[in-house]
């Protein structure tokens, strides 16, 4: 009985490689994917914003521009001319608006180019010397230890907002006074975020000078307006009409006056006008 050997057949070299290849051309299929989503990302950043402002400073409400997020939104008002660029003699133009005086707003405008959202915003990793703000990028510049009102895409967080409240309006009054806005501070403090907490301060006492009444309540619905930008419009609109900010808060004016107006949501903003 004869037993004939039976041979194994050996795979060539081209089977062999073939797991590999394809792993290669999937790779290659990725990378090619991901530079053409870069490259576009780049165009839409370095053209401007995907729907401009289409308002006239003081004039409109920046939730006209429904194409924008929130957080676009809220510092387009510093976009002077609408271009979707905001440089630091904009920025400046929009601080003195709202009724800071010049050394206020000289001293906000070089903190909020220089050291906070300049740079952060630019698509080039080569700085740009007038460190302007590129309004479609600002979502890059959201940092750590706020309230997380903003998601990371720049939406607003409505949960998020109402928590604030809950957890630091102590007395239920529908608002915060500067205490409670410290409170709130160190509480959303992340470890070793000296950045954070820095900006942090900053923007909550910008805001509570800005909008907070005659006793020192920032309220609710002010709060909320100045998430998409809308409160900056309305308070422009009344400094044009006469009404200043007191010097104690920042501003030109020499102190309050003895009336209240309606007009900013639920909260009455007391009139700054000088006496």
């Amino acid at each position: 009985m004869s037993t004939r050997a039976t041979k194994t057949k050996r795979p060539t070299a081209q089977a062999a490689f073939a797991p590999a290849a394809a792993a290669s051309q999937t790779q290659a299929n990725s990378i090619a994917a991901l530079s053409s989503s870069l490259a576009k990302d780049s165009a839409t950043s370095t053209t401007g914003l995907p729907g401009k402002l289409t308002h006239a400073p003081g004039t409109a409400s920046a939730s006209s521009s429904t194409d924008l997020t929130p957080l676009q939104k809220h510092v387009g008002f510093w976009d002077r001319n609408n271009d979707g660029i905001i440089y630091p003699w904009e920025t400046y133009e929009g601080f003195t608006a709202l009724g800071f005086n010049p050394i206020i707003a000289a001293q906000s405008a070089f903190a909020f180019h220089l050291l906070h959202v300049g740079y952060s915003t630019q698509s080039s990793w080569i700085p740009n010397p007038l460190m302007p703000v590129t309004i479609a990028n600002i979502h890059w510049a959201k940092h750590g230890s706020d309230s997380g009102s903003y998601d990371k895409r720049g939406a607003f967080v409505r949960e998020r907002f109402d928590a604030i409240f809950l957890e630091f309006d102590r007395d239920g009054k529908d608002g915060l006074t500067f205490r409670e806005i410290t409170h709130m501070w160190r509480g959303n403090r992340n470890v070793y975020d000296v950045i954070g907490w820095s900006f942090q301060f900053f923007l909550w006492t910008f805001l509570w000078c800005l909008a907070a009444d005659r006793d020192g309540v920032l309220h609710k619905e002010d709060v909320h307006r100045q998430y998409d930008g809308s409160l900056y419009y309305d308070l422009e609109a009344r400094r044009r009409s006469g009404e200043k900010l007191p010097w104690f808060r920042g501003g030109t004016g020499l102190g309050w006056s003895n009336r209240t107006v309606a007009g900013s949501g639920a909260s009455n903003l007391k009139v700054h006008k000088a006496n």
